[in-house]
């Protein structure tokens, strides 16, 4: 199925390239966060949750962006990407569109089937920090953790260079500490317009389970208030955010913290296997130089 839209004028789409747990969700929603910009999250989650999240959990039901006939409109066409860059600029009035797919083969994948994006971002952190998260989150092995970094982030800079699309990489620790320049750095590159009310995160980071995480888009919600209400009325919210995530929220919301503790979680032995991975440090180093310069382009 092809829209009857497929010609008319669509957002600048920025895919986000990624490993699991290496900032690629913060980075989006603080983009999703100018104007202009409609963060998707991931589109393949939305379409194969189906009536669950009705398209968008911070809007309902009555969501004016993701109804339940665009739904069907996207499961049916290969190219859904490019029709919910054109939707987006049609209802919405958006300039870009940020959809975090994460992994490079299924950007691959969309580029055969005729889907358009415009830019790449790529977003890495350090081997150790790789390692610390599979093992805290996946309870994979070091060295496991260590050859699925260098095998994903390998392949994503041949994909990138193969491609010539303009590819942005950001070393996400490095993100964390200084997150200012790095996002001027980001917005400048993918021509989003940079503000630094973009980091005045207040509630909206915690808008990222609502499956959308369009809460850039649709700025006329109150973050806190959809916050306050989900976690004491709705069944839905409590499965999500248990008691200690509550806790962690109020405490830290508003603020970006850097994620160091890989440092007192993995042993001697276990950063010893790191510094000696080859794979790994050879292409977190090539990562590391393109992360200081501009987009990386065939």
């Amino acid at each position: 199925m092809t829209s009857p839209t497929a010609h008319a004028p669509q957002a600048q789409t920025v895919g986000v390239i990624s490993a699991s747990y290496c900032g690629s969700t913060l980075v989006s929603i603080l983009l999703g966060r100018a104007p202009g910009v409609l963060f998707t999250s991931e589109v393949f989650q939305i379409l194969k949750s189906g009536p669950k999240i009705i398209g968008c959990k911070a809007c309902g039901p009555n969501c004016r962006f993701w109804t339940p006939e665009f739904l069907d409109q996207c499961r049916e066409d290969r190219q859904r990407y490019n029709q919910i860059a054109r939707r987006a600029r049609e209802q919405l009035g958006s300039s870009h569109v940020v959809f975090k797919e994460m992994a490079w083969s299924l950007y691959e994948q969309n580029l055969r089937e005729g889907n358009q994006f415009d830019r790449f971002l790529l977003l890495m952190k350090c081997p150790q920090a790789y390692a610390y998260s599979c093992q805290v989150h996946q309870d994979l092995p070091v060295s496991a953790a260590l050859d699925k970094y260098s095998r994903e982030y390998r392949g994503a800079l041949d994909f990138a260079t193969r491609t010539g699309i303009p590819t942005t990489v950001v070393h996400f620790d490095a993100f964390a500490e200084a997150p200012e320049p790095q996002l001027r750095r980001v917005c400048g590159h993918l021509g989003i317009d940079f503000s630094p009310t973009l980091l005045d995160l207040g509630w909206t980071e915690w808008m990222h389970p609502l499956a959308t995480g369009n809460a850039g888009a649709f700025s006329h919600l109150d973050p806190k208030t959809e916050f306050e209400r989900g976690v004491s009325a709705d069944p839905y919210w409590r499965r999500v955010y248990k008691d200690r995530h509550i806790e962690w929220i109020r405490e830290h919301h508003g603020t970006i913290v850097p994620d160091r503790k890989w440092e007192a979680g993995l042993t001697t032995e276990q950063l010893a296997e790191v510094a000696r991975h080859e794979g790994a440090q050879g292409v977190f180093a090539s990562l590391c130089r393109l992360a200081s310069g501009g987009p990386l382009v065939a």
